[in-house]
C-alpha cells in the first residue's frame, strides 16, 4: 500500500484535526502533506468537512404546531363510545387454565398402576421365604447378632 493511502486512511479515521492524531503519525502527515499535492488537497477537503460538521445544528422543532396538527386530526376522528362490559366465563380460566390442565394431568398419569415390565424385580411374585433364605442360617446369624 502506498504511503498516500495509508495517509487517506488515517485522515479518514482521526478526521482533519491534527490534535486527534497520534504523536508518532502528525509529524509525518505534516511532510507528506509538504511533500505531496495530492494529500494536501484531501487533509484540505476533509477540513473543510469537518467544519460544515462542526457548524451543523439540527432544526428545532416547532413543538406547538406538532400539538395543534395532533389534536386537529384527533377532532376529525369519530368518537368512540365505550362498551358495557360483558362477563365470559374463559376470562376465569384463560390465564391459569393451561396450568391447571397441565396439573390435572400429571396428577392422574402419576397415580395410575403402571404395568409391570420386569416381573422379576417386583416383590409381589416371591414368597416370605423366597425372601430370605435361611439355607446356610448365616443371614439369621447376623442379623440377630450385629443389627439388633
Amino acid at each position: 500500500m502506498s504511503r498516500i493511502e495509508e495517509f487517506k486512511d488515517e485522515v479518514d479515521l482521526y478526521s482533519a484535526d491534527l490534535s486527534r492524531w497520534p504523536q508518532d503519525k502528525v509529524k509525518p502527515a505534516l511532510d507528506l502533506m509538504k511533500a505531496n499535492p495530492v494529500a494536501k488537497a484531501y487533509f484540505d477537503d476533509a477540513l473543510k468537512l469537518d467544519e460544515k460538521l462542526r457548524d451543523y445544528g439540527a432544526k428545532p422543532v416547532n413543538v406547538d404546531a406538532l400539538a395543534t396538527r395532533i389534536m386537529a386530526e384527533m377532532q376529525k376522528a369519530p368518537a368512540q363510545t365505550a362498551q358495557p362490559f360483558k362477563f365470559n366465563p374463559a376470562y376465569l380460566f384463560a390465564p391459569g387454565g393451561g396450568l391447571l390442565a397441565a396439573a390435572l394431568i400429571g396428577f392422574v398419569i402419576g397415580f395410575y398402576p403402571q404395568a409391570q415390565t420386569d416381573f422379576l424385580l417386583d416383590p409381589v411374585y416371591y414368597s416370605q421365604e423366597q425372601g430370605t433364605t435361611t439355607d446356610s442360617g448365616m443371614d439369621a446369624a447376623i442379623s440377630e447378632e450385629d443389627i439388633f
